[in-house]
C-alpha cells in the first residue's frame, strides 16, 4: 500500500531511512547502525532526515487502492479494521475507523529512554527552527533525548498507543462470530502479519483470505485467493468487478 503511494516500505525504512547515496547518514546506517542509533549518536543526521520523511508522509497520495478498499469494507457486515506495519499513517489518512499500527507511527515522538509511555505530534517548525541552532527535540516530561515512535525492535519502544489499538483490533475481530473476510497486501511471507492473517483463516471455516502481492505468488489453496499484482490496481480492479 505505502509503495504504490510512492513511499518506502517499512523494511526500507529500517534499511536506509531514506538516506541519500554517499550520505553520511547512509554511511552511518550501512556500518550496521539501526535508524535508532542514528538518533542516539548522530542526531544532527537523523533529524533532517526524520522531517524529511515526515513531511512525504503527510503529503503522499491517498492512492485509488486505499478507496477502494474503504468503499469494499463498508459493503460488508461488520466493522472493517486494519491491521498494518507501515508506519506512515496513510490508512487514517483514508478514513479508516480503527487502524493498529503495530510498528508505531512516524507522526508522533516519545521519550528515548522512555521516561512514560506517553506520545505525542511533533511540532514541525519548532523541530526545523530548533535544528538551525544545534537543537534536538526533547521529552516535555524529562527533557531527555526524544525519537520517533517506530518499534526498531527495540526495548525503549513507548508501546502504549500500539497497545490500545491492539486491544479495539482483537475486539472487532472477536465480533466476527468467525466470520471474515481478510485482504493481504504486500506481505513477505516472514512478517508476523502473514501469521495473523493466516492463523485467522484458519481458525475460521467461514473465512475467506484474499492475498495480493506482486513479488511472493503462492497458489491459491482453500478458501483463498493470490493475485501477483499491486496493491492499488488490484483493490481497484476488485472494485470495478463488483462494482463498488
Amino acid at each position: 500500500m505505502s509503495a504504490d503511494s510512492g513511499l518506502p516500505t517499512f523494511a526500507d525504512i529500517l534499511s536506509v531511512w531514506g538516506a541519500g547515496e554517499g550520505t553520511p547518514a547512509r554511511a552511518a546506517l550501512e556500518s550496521g547502525r539501526s535508524p535508532l542509533a542514528l538518533f542516539c549518536r548522530h542526531p544532527e543526521l537523523a533529524w533532517p532526515l526524520y522531517l524529511s520523511r515526515l513531511e512525504a508522509c503527510l503529503t503522499a497520495r491517498i492512492h485509488r487502492g486505499y478507496i477502494a478498499l474503504s468503499k469494499f469494507s463498508r459493503r460488508i457486515p461488520g466493522q472493517g479494521v486494519v491491521l498494518t506495519s507501515n508506519v506512515d499513517g496513510l490508512f487514517r489518512r483514508a478514513g479508516f475507523p480503527l487502524v493498529h499500527e503495530c510498528h508505531g507511527q512516524i507522526a508522533r515522538l516519545q521519550c528515548g529512554r522512555p521516561c512514560a509511555q506517553e506520545t505525542w505530534l511533533p511540532d514541525i517548525e519548532k523541530i526545523r527552527s530548533d535544528l538551525s541552532r544545534g537543537q534536538f527535540p526533547t521529552c516535555p516530561h524529562c527533557c531527555g533525548a526524544a525519537r520517533p515512535n517506530i518499534s526498531w525492535g527495540d526495548s525503549s519502544f513507548a508501546h502504549s498507543e500500539g497497545d490500545r489499538q491492539a486491544q479495539a483490533f482483537a475486539a472487532a475481530v472477536a465480533s466476527m462470530h468467525g466470520r471474515a473476510l481478510i485482504i493481504e497486501c504486500g506481505v513477505s511471507p516472514a512478517s508476523g502479519l502473514r501469521r495473523v492473517a493466516e492463523n485467522l483463516h484458519h481458525e475460521r471455516e467461514e473465512s475467506f483470505l484474499l492475498r495480493i502481492n506482486p513479488e511472493y505468488a503462492e497458489s491459491t489453496g482453500d478458501r483463498m485467493l493470490t493475485i501477483p499484482g499491486s496493491a492499488e490496481s488490484t483493490l481497484v480492479q476488485i472494485a470495478h468487478e463488483f462494482r463498488i
